[in-house]
This record gives C-alpha cells, structure tokens and sequence, in this order.
C-alpha cells in the first residue's frame, strides 16, 4: 500500500482520517502545516501520496505545490490531492494550470473515504508509471512503434527497483 502523508492544521480532522488510512493498509505520516509538509517531502526515502489541505499557518496547500512545481524531482516522486473546506475554490487560473500539470486532485471537505482511497490508490501508481514512460518514450520513438508495452514492461520492472 501507499505511504500517506497527511498535511492539515486541524487536529481533528487529522485524527479522523489517519486511523481510517491506516485500517485501508496504508503507512501514514502527518504534518501540520506546509513547511512541515515540504520537509518531510523532501527527505523522504520513498514515493508519497500527499493529501494537502488548501488552508494553513505557514504554507498553504499552493505554496507547498509551488515549490514542488519549482522542484521537478520532487514533482515526479510524489503524488498530492489537494483538500479544502470551501467547496467554492475556484483556483486563478495560473493555480488551475499548475493543479492540471502536477495532475493534482482536488477534494471538498467533507467527502466520502471511498473516493480519497481511490484517489490514494491512483495516485500511488502514478510516479511508477511517469519513470516508465520517461524512460522508455525514447526508445519507443527509435524503433517507430507505439510505447504502450514499453511502458507497461517498464512500469512493472520500476516496482521492484529500490528507492534514488
């Protein structure tokens, strides 16, 4: 399963979702804000699912993607779903083309744990897949043929491989 950083001030809402997390199989790390968030990111020795709440002291929720955005390695480790209590959060649209290029989801508080597992579950095989199709898009292009089973021998080849 994944390794789950959860990164929002509310304690409250931290301890409802880190025991459910963790009753789904997955590994989970908290963080109370985002320069707490940004740390623990950057010294991690293994992919991270990262829900990240909009709203914090500190460092928001877009501060910690815009300095991921600014960090590509950072970027193609992890994975984030974005949270937020305000259900009416349309993001400016500099902020809406990071989300899209990072492929961040974003979640409404409150939401169904069925839909933040699924998010969880994509997103935990999404690094995975974006080193194989890196990786294997050059060769693919070379012999003039589709990529498709390049990536997928790729993808399962990168499973096995031990954490940079």
């Amino acid at each position: 399963m994944a390794h789950v950083l959860v990164v929002d001030d509310s304690a409250t809402f931290r301890r409802m979702l880190c025991p459910k997390l963790r009753e789904a199989g997955h590994v989970v790390s908290e963080a109370v804000d985002g320069e707490e968030a940004l740390i623990a990111i950057a010294e991690s020795a293994e992919p991270l699912v990262v829900v990240l709440d909009v709203v914090m002291p500190r460092l928001g929720g877009i501060g910690v993607l815009n300095a991921v955005d600014d960090a590509p390695h950072l970027a193609l480790r992890h994975t984030f779903i974005l949270v937020t209590a305000t259900a009416n959060a349309v993001p400016p649209f500099a902020v809406a083309d990071m989300l899209a290029r990072l492929r961040v989801p974003m979640l409404v508080k409150p939401f169904e744990i069925s839909r933040l597992l699924d998010l969880i579950s994509r997103a935990h095989s999404a690094p995975v897949r974006q080193l194989a199709e890196r990786s294997f898009s050059h060769l693919a292009a070379a012999l003039g043929r589709s990529r498709r089973p390049y990536v997928q021998i790729a993808t399962r080849a990168y499973r096995y491989l031990p954490a940079r």
